[in-house]
């Protein structure tokens, strides 16, 4: 989720900024759409993730186009300071929670 501060309703402080961006493959790329919508971009995908096969539709791939919005964010914030964790096994690195790690 982009939040767009329309209007200055965040309270958000003005001057430095400090942006945490968390989730899977923000680092990689746009997920592109599947089966009739699927377009390669030009020059391809900036990558694939091989995906178990469906019963019915066989193997199935996540595609990644353009680039990351990590990427982006870094390009058109540079002076802000941006952090990326992928979420996952966050409980594990938690360290006032105690959360089993099986």
């Amino acid at each position: 989720m982009l939040l767009k501060n329309e209007g200055e309703v965040l309270p958000l402080a003005a001057g430095k900024q400090r942006i945490a961006v968390i989730g899977g493959f923000a680092q990689t790329g746009v997920l592109s759409g599947d089966g009739s919508s699927q377009v390669m971009p030009p020059g391809g995908y900036a990558a694939q993730v091989p995906l178990h096969s469906h019963p019915l539709l066989g193997p199935t791939t996540m595609r990644f186009s353009g680039s990351s919005p990590l990427a982006e964010l870094r390009r058109r914030l540079a002076e802000a300071r941006i952090d990326f964790d992928s979420g996952a096994n966050l409980a594990t690195r938690l360290p006032w929670q105690n959360v089993p790690t099986w």
